[in-house]
């Protein structure tokens, strides 16, 4: 990699940014579905509201669902990511906290908009018919996706011509728009982390928080 005029330090920080806007629009899609199942539950909801409690406190427990139910199994694959930073390139163990918090953070972004978008589907198409259509959607999606993967031969990764591609091509997508995107956000803010640049951490925690906020 340092051939190519990258670091493994910097390839490992730019492929975390590209793996997380890639996996947004899925978090969104996923997002959208766990929030059809939890948000219209019509027995449920209708004994909530039943009981002499607010409106907002039930959509609030519901939403909370949803963030868990959606993001629990990415939350564990990222934390073995800085698991893999940490004890390779040997960074403080404070990562975990400041990874995690701001991840968390991130992950409010596809589940709220995810929220917004099923209330307003709910408001033109019944539940049963759109819950329906997001399952054949996601299911010629996932197919499309595993189609696409298997084309790509994800094993040429493990040879040196393979990885020597992979860099190349990391380096020639990134562009310095990408810089206002969340995915940047979380990728800053670790590396930020491992220089101890609390200003640079500061900044992208703080945009990152009004943005999800």
């Amino acid at each position: 990699m340092d051939s190519r005029g990258l670091s493994a330090f910097d390839f490992a920080f730019i492929l975390l940014s590209f793996s997380l806007l890639l996996f947004l629009p899925l978090l969104v899609y996923s997002a959208i579905v766990c929030s059809l199942y939890f948000l219209f539950q019509k027995e449920e909801l209708q004994f909530y509201f039943s009981l002499p409690i607010n409106r907002l406190a039930v959509f609030t427990v519901k939403l909370i669902q949803t963030y868990f139910h959606t993001n629990w199994m990415v939350f564990l694959g990222f934390l073995t990511f800085l698991t893999a930073i940490q004890t390779y390139f040997k960074i403080t163990f404070l990562i975990y906290l400041t990874g995690s918090v701001s991840f968390m953070i991130f992950l409010l972004v596809p589940v709220c908009l995810a929220a917004t978008l099923v209330i307003i589907i709910s408001r033109f198409i019944p539940f049963v018919q759109s819950r329906g259509m997001l399952t054949v959607i996601g299911l010629l999606t996932g197919g499309v996706l595993m189609s696409a993967i298997r084309v790509m031969q994800p094993e040429q990764l493990v040879t040196a011509e393979g990885k020597m591609r992979l860099v190349t091509f990391v380096q020639n997508l990134y562009k310095p728009w990408m810089s206002g995107l969340p995915s940047e956000w979380i990728n800053n803010i670790l590396f930020a982390q491992s220089q101890n640049n609390l200003r640079g951490m500061t900044v992208n925690f703080l945009s990152l928080f009004i943005l999800a906020s």
